[in-house]
């Protein structure tokens, strides 16, 4: 059973796993409204590192909010300087805003990705207009930092592989595989075509409209992946939306899974009814600001899932990143810069709740 210590809800996690044993160690980093997750694997005297995705780069997010920490200052605090993979889900600036840094200050050994760019387009900035929408000016600061990003790790010589479903199980190390569940080929060339056309336009009306499409179809492009660790078994879907999964629901593919990431940061969009029936998790994590006024997380969707989950005799316990008053499932508590969840190999996830 996992203690509830292992929750870490103080200011600093002190969870190091016993180099000598088989663990692994999942941070959901506290970056406001986006997605941090650095995740550590140790094997005997070896370990194996991850991060998906960093936050936003917008001071806003940050200024007056303690307990949010950028992504760079977490892996500075935890003495962490190298990356064996760095993964970006997809280049929505509350995802990948805040990556900009941690590749000036960290080396990484390979990245992953779902949207190539050609030479041609690497450096090039694009323009923000002044008469542009929120949305429209976003993409434009997310493409730029994605850019930068990409140039610098291939002039580093860093492989940069893109990420399509369907991929063949990937193992990380000797214990931990994932399988790639998106995005699908068709919504990944929708995305490199886009991209394409944004850079030989450029500029004005025609970009912005452009810019907007990308912003409406990119969460649904986001990397999905089911990570497997012993009897352990973690979704982490990015951004995507609920029909995103009707494909593989209809294939029957397997999703259930002990700990979920709940995607796009708890709106009701994000699942449905059928997709909890067969994830059955036993944590839920949202990576979600305090902040919102948009029904950002969603009870609603919080008591569905709870509502489903009870069905299968599980007390789903449900977790937020910031510090969320949303009675029942929170009460604004003190919270900390991350969630820490500590996994062994040789013991199935049963929550953090004694027994």
């Amino acid at each position: 059973m996992i203690e509830k210590s292992q929750v870490n809800m103080g200011k600093k996690s002190n969870l190091i796993p016993n180099p000598g044993s088989c663990r692994m160690k999942i941070d959901f980093i506290n970056v406001g409204y986006g997605d941090s997750i650095y995740i550590e694997i140790w094997e005997n005297n070896s370990r194996y590192n991850m991060l998906i995705d960093g936050g936003s780069s917008y001071e806003f997010e940050y200024n007056k909010y303690p307990t949010r920490i950028r992504t760079a200052e977490f892996l500075k605090q935890k003495g962490i300087a190298e990356i064996d993979l760095l993964v970006i889900t997809h280049f929505h600036e509350d995802h990948v805003g805040g990556l900009l840094d941690v590749v000036k200050t960290c080396g990484i050994k390979k990245m992953w990705c779902n949207c190539a760019l050609k030479d041609e387009f690497l450096g090039k900035r694009l323009e923000q207009g002044n008469s542009y929408s929120q949305d429209a000016y976003n993409m434009v600061t997310a493409l730029n930092i994605y850019n930068e990003i990409y140039q610098t790790l291939q002039a580093r010589k860093v492989p940069i592989e893109i990420i399509r479903y369907p991929l063949d199980i990937i193992h990380f190390t000797k214990h931990t595989s994932v399988e790639i569940l998106g995005p699908p080929g068709t919504a990944s060339q929708k995305l490199h075509d886009y991209v394409e056309k944004v850079y030989q336009t450029m500029e004005g009306e025609a970009a912005e409209e452009i810019l907007l499409d990308i912003h409406k179809f990119i969460n649904n492009t986001s990397i999905v992946l089911k990570l497997e660790f012993g009897a352990n078994k973690i979704l982490l879907p990015g951004d995507v939306y609920a029909d995103f999964w009707e494909e593989l629901l209809k294939r029957d593919v397997s999703l259930h899974s002990h700990i979920f990431k709940f995607p796009h940061h708890g709106h009701e969009d994000a699942i449905s009814d059928r997709l909890i029936e067969k994830v059955t998790p036993r944590c839920v994590i949202v990576p979600v600001s305090n902040d919102r006024v948009d029904n950002c997380p969603a009870a609603s969707a919080m008591d569905m899932i709870k509502s489903i989950c009870s069905l299968s005799g599980i007390d789903v316990e449900i977790h937020f990143t910031d510090i969320v008053c949303l009675p029942p499932f929170s009460h604004g508590e003190k919270n900390s810069s991350s969630i820490s969840l500590l996994l062994d190999y040789n013991q199935e996830y049963m929550g953090t709740r004694e027994s």
